[in-house]
């Protein structure tokens, strides 16, 4: 977009003819083409753009065409740049202007546009090179995208961590992943490095090849098979990290709405770990075509993007809830605790997923939103009183992260009416978090206690 002018480029075509003709003669048709539309809102005008008003505060659509000058002798092919043009006084705010209507009328335009240029006489071809819609689109469909990758990448470190071996980068990732883990500045293994096709093949390429030796000497000396020999045969046999880890996760209702709503009418879709690639198949689609800017992406695209990561959203947080639970489950397993805590100690991490969803910290340990909590003490009221923090709130969430600890370092006793008192209050904390203070925009402030941390008073 020229700094002086009110308008922008929202596509270009490159459209090649067969013969030498002259740039009034394309013009001309384009023109009346133009007229037999009938674009609803009118917005297409054939202004030189020379000619546009500087105070336009409507949205005004027009083209501009360009003869390139060199003719090609051994082809006769000349060639034109069309530049479909969006005017307006404000045009800074494009993005803000293309409301739905405006926008369908521009889809409008381009579909009946391609149409109808392929009827001119010695129409060789048309090419899109620019389209601005499209970089619309791709602006709002990343985020999506980007949320979505780092979510799987928690999942998968968080489960493998939990249910594999501690040297689980070495022994269960397939060996052209591994390259990805070498983190460029640190030089160490580091799963957040790793890229959308690398997640996938992590779930779902099959790893533990080197078993496979063991297998075939193991089925070779097989004279006569056993139970015992096949519960042998069926540990030693390569497996995916999705059948040995991911499928112990217990959220068939989620993949069942996956399957349901998404791939209802897919024959080979049958299993689980079918319906689970699928998606992230197609999310990773979507990620390289945002990625590599694809001028066709439109809002067709946007609503299926959205739809497909809006379940396998769902079915990634509460995977992660699940094995949060389960590892407080397994940590309360190797402590001597009666049934009284094991139960306050489940509820109490609840709440504390609860929390951490309401501020964007799915993906940090508790040490880290004790220190956020203690930021929001910081927090100043503003001056018309849009809304007040009741601080409460927060100290009763970090009372019970620092009861929980008590609890697990058995210095802390809790009998079946202090469970039942504790439950009953974290329930009604869990209902009424929408009165928890906002995040604060004070960064400077946040930044200056981050690693900060302290304990509340216990609450007898």
């Amino acid at each position: 977009m020229d700094e002086e002018s009110n308008f922008l480029t929202i596509a270009e075509y490159f459209i090649t003819i067969k013969q030498d003709i002259k740039k009034t003669s394309l013009k001309n048709f384009i023109n009346e083409a133009i007229e037999g539309f009938s674009i609803e809102n009118n917005i297409i005008k054939k202004n030189n753009p020379h000619t546009i008003p500087a105070n336009t505060d409507s949205p005004l659509l027009f083209y501009e065409l360009i003869k390139i000058k060199h003719f090609h002798k051994r082809t006769k092919n000349t060639f034109f740049i069309m530049k479909l043009n969006f005017a307006h006084e404000d045009i800074e705010n494009f993005e803000e202007l293309v409301t739905q209507p405006l926008y369908d009328d521009i889809k409008k335009f381009q579909y009946l546009f391609l149409l109808k240029i392929r009827e001119i006489q010695y129409f060789e071809n048309i090419q899109i090179t620019f389209n601005q819609l499209s970089s619309y689109i791709c602006h709002k469909a990343y985020p999506i995208i980007y949320q979505i990758e780092n979510l799987m990448r928690s999942l998968i470190y968080k489960t493998m961590t939990i249910f594999a071996n501690k040297n689980w980068i070495d022994s269960e990732i397939p060996d052209d992943v591994k390259k990805s883990f070498m983190n460029s500045m640190k030089k160490q293994k580091n799963i957040f490095g790793t890229n959308f096709s690398d997640l996938s093949k992590i779930l779902f390429d099959i790893t533990g090849k080197d078993n496979l030796y063991q297998l075939s000497n193991l089925v070779y000396q097989l004279q006569e098979c056993k139970k015992d020999d096949i519960e042998k045969i069926k540990k030693i046999t390569p497996k995916t990290n999705w059948q040995k880890y991911f499928a112990k996760l217990k959220l068939e209702n989620d993949i069942e709405a996956i399957k349901n709503h998404i791939y209802k009418n897919s024959r080979n879709i049958k299993t689980d770990q079918d319906v689970i690639r699928s998606v992230f198949d197609d999310l990773y689609e979507f990620r390289n075509r945002i990625a590599h800017n694809d001028i066709e992406i439109d809002e067709e695209f946007y609503d299926e993007l959205k739809q497909k990561a809006k379940y396998a959203t769902q079915w990634i947080e509460n995977a992660i809830k699940y094995i949060e639970e389960k590892s407080i489950q397994m940590s309360i397993n190797n402590i001597q605790l009666n049934k009284n805590e094991e139960e306050l100690i489940i509820c109490i991490n609840k709440l504390i997923l609860e929390v951490k969803h309401l501020y964007n910290l799915d993906d940090q340990e508790d040490k880290a939103l004790d220190s956020f909590l203690f930021s929001q003490f910081y927090y100043k009221e503003d001056e018309d009183e849009n809304y007040k923090c009741d601080e409460k709130c927060i100290r009763d969430i970090k009372h019970y992260m620092y009861l929980k600890k008590q609890i697990l370092k058995e210095e802390k006793n809790i009998d079946n009416d202090d469970k039942n008192l504790h439950i009953d209050h974290i329930r009604h904390i869990i209902e009424n978090l929408s009165n928890c203070p906002k995040i604060s925009e004070d960064k400077n402030k946040t930044d200056e206690i981050e690693n900060y941390s302290i304990n509340p008073p216990i609450v007898e």
